[in-house]
């Protein structure tokens, strides 16, 4: 992300390599967002550029819109940006909600820090320096409990810094489940929902792709295991957390795990899943594929030592998926909102009307 000064009355074209972490081409079709909002990355207006092309020949991406921008400053980005100072306004609401406590983990460790938001916070992360040579400090790692029900819920998003609209739309289920509506309060009274917001905190706000600041050389979805994390601070913090807050569960076990995250070059969000576990024809899954008929499927494999992977052999959850949201143009902030409040009534179909 970046921003332009000096842009008002200017239709510039921009040229960028096409050397992209997961392959050129993911760049295909991709269309860079932009906003002339004073707000900047707080902003909740951001435009899809018009015109895009991925030049695989010339190894280039290039990129432009359709008029001249009006502001003098101009926002920039790959993706809808979710940033961690977005977060932190989120916090400070969420934390006011009556219907939201910190996670056990969260409250174990209340005691060596101060107020506010660092009340719900489960870890630290380590902090660092960038390739630009740029110091990050650490950053809290929170933990949020909604509901006090009997079924278990787990949701975490941002493990790979760079797919803002996963927490967009992790945001909107949060606020659908503390709303006011009967169907959040029955969800609220069947189930104990566990958050966690933003894994990969140091990743988010220097701007990485799939790894964090401090091992630079991994990906962050591909150490979901015990003899793989322990030097991964901000996963192990978070495995180890959640494990914690699900001890006071029945059976220690979630019955649903999710984990949001975005794919590129997608048209449409979509579940990774076993296709062989009866996953798929999960009341919660079928519920959300017929209230967002988008919604797509592809099987998991459990090739990787992914969060889903480690959801389903470690904490032995009874469902278990990898949701990718998308950089499609078609999808918004208020598409990711809305399908997060789908997410929420899926969940409310499930839970308290087939038991």
């Amino acid at each position: 992300m970046f921003r332009l000064h000096g842009a008002q009355g200017l239709q510039p074209r921009f040229i960028s390599s096409n050397r992209f972490q997961r392959g050129p081409e993911r760049l295909n079709n991709h269309h860079m967002v932009f906003t002339e909002d004073p707000a900047g990355v707080m902003s909740n207006t951001w435009q899809f550029m018009a015109n895009a092309k991925h030049d695989a020949t010339e190894g280039e991406y290039r990129f432009s819109h359709d008029r001249p921008f009006e502001a003098e400053d101009v926002w920039i980005a790959y993706g809808l940006p979710y940033p961690q100072s977005r977060l932190e306004r989120s916090m400070m609401r969420w934390r006011d909600a009556e219907a939201i406590r910190p996670t056990p983990s969260a409250v174990s460790k209340q005691a060596r820090r101060d107020h506010g938001n660092e009340g719900f916070a489960i870890g630290q992360s380590p902090g660092g320096v960038d390739e630009l040579g740029r110091q990050f400090e650490s950053r809290p790692l929170y933990g949020l409990r909604i509901g006090d029900g009997l079924k278990r819920v787990v949701l975490m998003a941002g493990v790979h810094p760079n797919e803002g609209p996963a927490n967009f739309l992790l945001e909107g289920l949060v606020d659908w489940i503390v709303g006011d509506t009967a169907e959040a309060a029955e969800l609220r009274r069947c189930a104990t929902i566990d958050v966690y917001p933003l894994v990969n905190p140091d990743g988010r706000v220097a701007g990485l792709n799939r790894t964090t600041l401090a091992r630079k050389d991994c990906d962050a979805n591909r150490v979901w295991r015990s003899d793989l994390y322990e030097d991964v601070l901000e996963v192990h913090a978070v495995a180890e957390a959640v494990r914690e807050d699900l001890r006071d569960s029945p059976e220690g076990a979630p019955d649903y795990f999710i984990d949001f995250h975005a794919w590129p070059g997608a048209a449409n969000p979509f579940g990774i899943l076993s296709l062989h576990d009866g996953f798929a024809e999960d009341s919660f899954w079928r519920t959300l594929r017929r209230l967002e008929p988008r919604l797509g499927e592809k099987d998991t494999g459990w090739e990787h030592p992914s969060t889903e992977t480690w959801a389903y052999q470690t904490l032995n959850a009874r469902f278990c998926m990898t949701l990718e949201t998308c950089f499609d143009r078609r999808w918004n902030i208020a598409d990711w909102y809305r399908l997060g409040a789908q997410v929420g009534m899926a969940f409310h179909e499930a839970i308290t009307l087939r038991p």
